[in-house]
């Protein structure tokens, strides 16, 4: 299935320019906070309590929505940047810099 992603999205806009290996804690502290949000349900006694906790719910479950799809990303984006292939390539294009930035270096002086 494919979603398309943009800034509409307010956890994209806040995920699209972290680096992966900080998006696991990010996504859980987001998680615990939508579940801590519907958990207010139990504190709501009064009507304007419950009318408040109504308002709240449609954002919470947008944002559950969210996360879900960005959870999964993240699991898929995990098993690609876990093989070893991946790590190889990255170790490449680190070398391929470092190369790069030594030859520029040599040229300017």
């Amino acid at each position: 299935v494919k979603r398309e992603l943009n800034s509409s999205d307010a956890l994209y806009a806040q995920l699209r320019n972290r680096n992966f290996g900080d998006m696991g804690p990010l996504l859980q502290k987001l998680s615990r906070d939508v579940q801590e949000g519907q958990e207010e349900r139990h504190a709501a006694h009064t009507v304007s309590q419950l009318r408040d906790f109504m308002r709240k719910l449609q954002q919470l479950e947008a944002m559950r929505k969210s996360l879900s799809l960005h959870v999964s990303l993240a699991e898929r984006l995990q098993r690609h940047t876990a093989a070893p292939a991946f790590h190889a390539r990255i170790a490449a294009e680190q070398e391929a810099l470092a190369n790069a930035g030594a030859t520029a270096d040599a040229e300017a002086a």
